[in-house]
């Protein structure tokens, strides 16, 4: 009874008397300094102070092992990996930071210089980002990265590094190696960056690795000057409009006789890369040329590097493609003689110039555009300007587009930006899954049923859930680059038609899904329904199969194929390399089955004819 009246009392004189609250604080103050004298003299203080010594130093070396990359932790799975890094890396980062759980940057460069690119690109570094510094192409260094349960990897190479291609190579080999020990259920999609344009080429060419190794690591090879110039025209966004205007940007003119022109101004990589983009694409039939004219001073030696990677004219130096022109001009954008042409291009109302100026030097292309002539600058024409950088480009192209001349009239009423390093590589997966559309098409096309029967039970017993990907899956590398190509072309070439593309809700779903009731009579019978569906009929669809098959001709000839009277694939030589028009019945069957099922591929509306519509965006 004494005790419960007791506690009461004493937590009311510690709410209201001070001289009890001092009292307390003393005697715990006693307790305290007694314990540590008598932990002094039993040696206990000093050892914990070197505990803390050594606690502070070891914090200290810890933190600067992981702001110097040293440090290394064990990924749980989920993650993105970029090896090596550049000035496309911020874009890939901001994408992989947003997209996956992790994000790992493995670069031999400082991570000074990569924290210095993301600030300037206005990404903030996240607790989901590990920067490693060391040699990404080293086994005992990949292994620590829990490459197997990776979400993706991209493979860039360092800046400035001379062998950055080969070691980029090294370490995909290397990685394989891992991967076959540690068997990753599915295959880890990695996105391979050749650096050099033309290694891009030859290495489209050669498969460097097997369909086993493609089981582990699903290789997808891309080159910075070529994801730009397919981004131009070649891109189907998802939503929203086309940001760049077709090369052929008035069907109208075009049906009537008129031809493509492109006139790039700096023949180094990018406008090479340009170059080699539009004429794979730039096929339309119906009588028309398309024109290319590169300038740049320094072009005696930048056309004998272009010509040693795509061997497009002869010993006379004409161009080996019936229905492409190719002009090289040495000389400055400013001289005299150059402006005449510009002024002379701008008149010429058979033509559909588009100017690209592709200068390496940033200052030095806006530089030339400014001293483009009136005529261009007041036109409809559409100028391209390239910008490594996207910060306040809006800005001032809302400024170019205000400009006036001395009498008022608007200038620069056509003028894009592009070639931005830090802006996120488009994976192409819109055209990735209609290449293996159209791949899937053509083998359906030729095979019996009782072949397509076996080829859905293998499908089937593989794990496979469409025909696309079962045949995708045994497709050599070279000739997925011939499909790749084949779709990439399609955009340019409906707005050409113009047909309206719809920007948005493009096909994801497969058209040979291997199901319980799918067999390969279904397979035959969905073929009868995309010819009978054909969008294109008549003459049009004439049209669009010889586009088809001239785009096919460049691209052969750009490999380095040669026309013979009998096909030899092994000395890369074609019987087909000739005009549509000269063609047996059953090739030409192959080109109307892309017109036939175009709109499945892009999803476009409108009347499927030449000059019914505005291709302009």
């Amino acid at each position: 009874m004494g005790k419960r009246r007791i506690a009461p009392t004493f937590n009311r004189l510690m709410r209201e008397s001070v001289f009890v609250q001092m009292l307390v604080v003393l005697v715990l103050l006693f307790m305290l300094v007694f314990s540590l004298w008598g932990f002094w003299y039993a040696g206990v203080v000093p050892l914990a102070g070197l505990f803390l010594t050594k606690g502070f130093t070891l914090g200290n070396k810890l933190f600067a092992e992981g702001r110097e990359g040293r440090r290394r932790f064990r990924m749980k799975g989920g993650h993105a990996v970029i090896l090596g890094w550049d000035k496309t890396g911020p874009g890939i980062l901001r994408r992989s930071l947003e997209e996956n759980d992790r994000a790992l940057v493995f670069s031999s460069l400082g991570t000074g210089n990569i924290l210095s690119d993301m600030a300037a690109a206005n990404i903030k570094p996240d607790k989901k980002l590990f920067l490693y510094n060391g040699n990404y192409a080293d086994g005992d260094e990949l292994n620590e990265l829990s490459l197997e349960s990776a979400s993706r990897l991209y493979i860039l190479g360092d800046a400035g590094d001379p062998s950055r291609d080969s070691r980029n190579i090294e370490t995909a080999v290397t990685i394989l190696d891992i991967l076959e020990k540690t068997s990753p259920s599915t295959p880890l999609d990695c996105f391979f960056q050749a650096y050099d344009l033309h290694i891009f080429n030859m290495m489209q060419g050669s498969d460097f690795f097997a369909k086993a190794d493609r089981r582990q690591l699903n290789l997808r090879l891309f080159n910075f000057y070529e994801e730009w110039a397919g981004r131009l025209w070649s891109f189907l966004p998802e939503d929203g409009e086309a940001a760049y205007p077709p090369l052929a940007y008035d069907p109208k003119r075009l049906s009537e006789g008129g031809n493509v022109h492109l006139v790039i101004a700096g023949f180094g990589t990018m406008g090479q890369a340009l170059a080699v983009q539009a004429i794979r694409i730039c096929h339309y039939a119906n009588g028309a040329k398309t024109r290319i004219t590169a300038i740049d001073r320094d072009m005696e030696r930048k056309k004998e590097e272009f010509l040693r990677c795509f061997p497009i004219l002869d010993e006379n130096g004409q161009c080996v493609l019936h229905d492409v022109e190719v002009n090289c001009i040495a000389a400055s954008l400013e001289s005299p003689e150059i402006r005449r042409f510009l002024k002379q291009t701008a008149a010429d109302e058979k033509q559909l110039p588009t100017v690209a100026v592709c200068f390496s030097d940033v200052d030095g292309s806006l530089s030339a555009a400014l001293s483009l002539p009136l005529e261009i600058k007041k036109s409809r024409i559409p100028v391209l300007i390239r910008q490594e950088g996207h910060t306040g480009l809006r800005a001032l192209k809302r400024r170019f587009e205000e400009s006036r001349d001395t009498e008022g009239a608007p200038l620069w009423s056509n003028i894009h930006y592009f070639g931005g390093l830090d802006e996120y590589f488009h994976d192409g997966e819109s055209t990735e899954r209609s290449a293996m559309f159209l791949n899937a098409l053509y083998h359906v096309d030729a095979l019996s049923e009782d072949e397509l029967d076996t080829s859905v039970a293998e499908a089937r017993k593989r794990g496979f859930g469409s025909l696309e990907a079962y045949f995708w899956a045994e497709l050599d590398e070279k000739f997925r680059w011939s499909n790749r190509y084949q779709a990439a072309a399609l955009v340019e070439r409906l707005r050409a038609f113009g047909c309206a593309l719809p920007y948005a809700g493009t096909r994801k779903t497969e058209v040979f899904p291997v199901n319980a009731s799918f067999d390969g009579a279904k397979a035959k019978k969905k073929i009868e329904e995309i010819v009978r569906d054909a969008p294109f009929t008549g003459k049009r669809r004439e049209q669009f199969a010889e586009a088809e098959h001239d785009r096919w001709w460049a691209e052969r000839m750009l490999a380095g194929w040669e026309y013979a009277d009998m096909t030899d694939r092994e000395n890369l030589k074609h019987a087909d390399l000739r005009p549509y028009d000269e063609l047996p019945p059953e090739t030409r069957r192959k080109d109307l089955l892309v017109a036939n099922a175009s709109r499945l591929l892009t999803g476009f509306s409108g009347e499927a004819t030449l000059g019914s519509g505005e291709g302009g965006s």
